[in-house]
């Protein structure tokens, strides 16, 4: 095996990374380096789509292509392309049998990642793409990056279904690799917007098995340029609704409620959010906004929910603060442990 930074050329690669970059000056480098640093039995080809940015993404992908003309191949945007038809750009300058994703602000940990993922894939023909254990990692408006927590299954096991991937997301893009011709992009896509990935994800779980391995082999870095994490609750439900009422048309509703009770999970998730965050007038708008699209289909869960929008996250915040503040857990634990004591 060799270092893929040493590759004398990539004619007939096996595995084309697809990179896509827009304003990713701080972190852009990691990233080509994570993927120049993987060590590999086979040819491997790096495509970056740089979409027009405004700093110095354009400048360092340049440079790191003119240094590695035999691994790196760069497109260009004239004008921004938006992340969907980038995405769409470098898929088609795509020449491997597999294909996997790394973002410009994303970086893999393990010069064996690819090898160990190619391996899996040749060794079980009915996957496929397969993933592996994504570490979270969050990055300091001063540069200081720290390890925080990481994404894996909910149920872990060697291999997920077409069910795993529409009720949720069991793996990160970053983590992702798959059987580049097993797909071909269909012109939806070009509206799945920020989960793009997450909607051609689901076209390969429904042509095949997803391998799994559960080693931590990519980073996930949430920081404040994030395109996904820096979203406002209501956006990040907005963009999951369009990806759900695309893959519910594409599927001929085969899959409808699958899809509406991952609807559901993140239209909780949201609500909850915002009223942690003591955004409660906000909590209950969105409440409104999306309840007609569930309530035939789960109408006491829509209705516990409103409960809970409309006083029920208020009532447990405010005990939580109460009893925090009183310190009334450890008043009762201790009264609890003098009771048995006398028992």
């Amino acid at each position: 095996m060799i270092r893929v930074a040493e590759q004398t050329g990539c004619d007939q690669p096996t595995v084309s990374v697809a990179m896509i970059a827009y304003n990713r000056e701080q972190f852009i480098a990691q990233a080509i380096e994570s993927v120049l640093m993987q060590e590999t039995a086979f040819v491997v080809e790096l495509v970056i789509g740089e979409d027009c940015s405004t700093d110095g993404t354009r400048r360092i992908v340049q440079a790191y292509a003119g240094t590695y003309p035999n691994v790196i191949r760069v497109l260009l945007s004239e004008k921004n392309l938006g992340i969907s038809r980038n995405y769409r750009a470098v898929w088609q300058a795509c020449r491997g049998k597999y294909i996997a994703w790394l973002d410009g602000d994303d970086f893999w940990r393990t010069p064996q990642k690819l090898q160990k993922q190619v391996a899996l894939m040749e060794a079980n023909p009915h996957h496929s793409m397969c993933g592996t254990k994504t570490q979270f990692v969050t990055t300091s408006s001063d540069g200081v990056e720290k390890d925080a927590g990481v994404l894996e299954p909910a149920v872990l096991k060697p291999e997920y279904d077409l069910a795993d991937f529409l009720t949720g997301y069991p793996m990160h893009t970053s983590s992702m690799l798959a059987r580049r011709e097993l797909v071909t992009l269909q012109d939806w896509l070009n509206h799945a917007g920020m989960l793009w990935d997450a909607c051609v994800f689901a076209l390969y779980a429904e042509k095949g098995l997803v391998g799994y391995l559960g080693e931590v082999m990519s980073s996930w870095r949430i920081h404040a340029g994030g395109m996904w994490t820096t979203k406002s609750a209501a956006n990040q439900l907005q963009c999951n609704q369009k990806a759900i009422d695309l893959l519910d048309a594409h599927f001929g509703g085969r899959y409808h409620r699958l899809l509406r009770s991952r609807e559901y999970q993140v239209w909780w998730t949201s609500l909850r959010s915002l009223a942690k965050h003591g955004k409660y007038r906000e909590a209950r708008r969105l409440y409104w906004e999306s309840a007609s699209r569930l309530v035939w289909l789960m109408p006491l869960k829509v209705l516990a929910l409103g409960w809970a929008a409309y006083g029920g996250y208020w009532c447990i915040n405010h005990w939580n603060q109460l009893t925090i503040s009183l310190a009334i857990r450890t008043r009762l634990r201790r009264l609890i442990g003098r009771v048995r004591l006398a028992a």
